[in-house]
């Protein structure tokens, strides 16, 4: 039997807007082949719904229900209202670097300021470098869903900025996200990384400026964090109040590393802030807080995952009926030896006892060897548990 797959108006929809602007996206080869499987695996799992456990709380298919076309390049009069839109968030002593409608523009940035051991280039420039064979990771992470294929198959441009080793920044860089359009989409993405020992403090504004109205953005930032490194990073979310404002941050994050991150949604109809925080070093200070400044029908979500690749493991228990066992004992060496972990023994003897109780479950005398986890209520992880336990006369 053949099974055909016929699109919704909401798929066709969203192919018209890839076919459309696949002529105005940077990079051409691998870049492109790139773009064209995120937007292929974008297309297999549609906009998020409530039906999938992470996106429970922000159904984009009642919320958003469609993508918009891409917003135009800026020409001289969206620059002209950005610029107004910029004076009342400007941040003292910040170095702006500044996307407009998806599009960075340098003569509204303050990239000189940054001083040395900064470099910054725009993300469109990079994947447009035909030498650059390896531009098309660029569009590449690790986690990924649905809204993170579509912004890989969609980003216009973003920053790209390094900061070396050991470097300390004296001024916060503030990437700055303008909408001044209505009824469109920006896709932005922006790679940071952070050298190992160096500081720094990074802000993320999504305002809009005059006239720009129910509008979409989506925009990815993937960090990565150098061993002993400091970095605080913001998000402060302040579009018109009928946006919707999809934010992903990806972090790799090393070892004796310092990461404060925070949060403030105070516009936008819609916001969804998802955190993908991958943890491969010991001794990390992980710091997230944030508020969400809310009224009426405006809708908030922060997701965050953490997770832990650091070599060695977590303290871990494990709640067996209703007895709680550690599941590995980091004592099991003596003194001056290389601590290593094995299974807690006392999990181990339990299971043994389940196990064989749960091949033949009956009423059993009790035996001290059991200790205080012999009990119906033990025995039922094994899936048969024993009928009782007799106490001994």
């Amino acid at each position: 039997m053949n099974l055909v797959l016929a699109k919704t108006e909401t798929g066709r929809a969203l192919s018209s807007v890839f076919a459309v602007a696949r002529d105005r996206l940077p990079g051409a080869g691998k870049v492109a082949d790139t773009r064209k499987e995120a937007f292929e695996a974008f297309e297999r799992a549609g906009l998020p719904h409530r039906r999938i456990e992470e996106w429970k709380y922000t159904d984009l298919r009642a919320l958003m229900r469609e993508v918009l076309p891409l917003a135009a390049a800026p020409d001289v009069k969206a620059l002209g209202r950005a610029r107004k839109a910029l004076k009342a968030h400007t941040i003292a002593d910040a170095s702006a670097l500044v996307l407009v409608d998806g599009a960075f523009v340098p003569e509204l940035s303050d990239v000189a300021a940054l001083g040395g051991g900064v470099s910054i280039r725009a993300l469109r420039d990079v994947l447009e470098n035909d030498g650059n064979d390896a531009r098309a990771d660029l569009l590449l992470t690790k986690t990924t869903d649905a809204m993170i294929s579509l912004n890989a198959a969609l980003a216009t441009d973003g920053v790209v900025i390094s900061v070396a080793d050991g470097t300390a920044l004296s001024r916060p860089i503030h990437i700055v996200h303008v909408a001044t359009a209505p009824s469109v989409s920006a896709f932005t993405r922006s790679h940071v990384r952070i050298g190992k020992g160096a500081r720094a403090t990074l802000v993320e504004s999504f305002v809009a400026a005059e006239g720009a109205k129910a509008y979409q953005v989506n925009d990815a930032v993937i960090v990565s964090v150098g061993d002993g490194a400091e970095l605080s990073q913001v998000r402060l979310m302040a579009d018109a109040s009928d946006a919707v404002n999809v934010t992903s941050q990806i972090l790799t994050v090393g070892a004796k590393v310092k990461l404060n991150l925070f949060n403030m949604t105070g516009g936008g109809g819609v916001s969804r802030l998802q955190g993908f925080i991958t943890l491969a070093g010991e001794g990390t200070d992980l710091s997230v807080n944030g508020v969400n400044l809310l009224k009426g029908t405006q809708h908030g979500d922060t997701t965050v995952v953490v997770d832990d690749h650091r070599p060695v493991p977590l303290w871990q228990h494990m709640l067996v009926g209703k007895r709680i066992f550690d599941l590995f004992d980091y004592h099991a060496h003596g003194p001056g030896e290389r601590q290593q972990s094995i299974v807690d023994p006392n999990l181990l003897r339990h299971a043994a006892r389940a196990k064989e109780v749960g091949r033949n479950p009956r009423v059993i005398g009790y035996e001290p060897t059991f200790g205080p986890s012999a009990s119906y209520y033990a025995w039922e992880a094994a899936g048969r548990p024993v009928h009782g336990i007799r106490g001994k006369t």
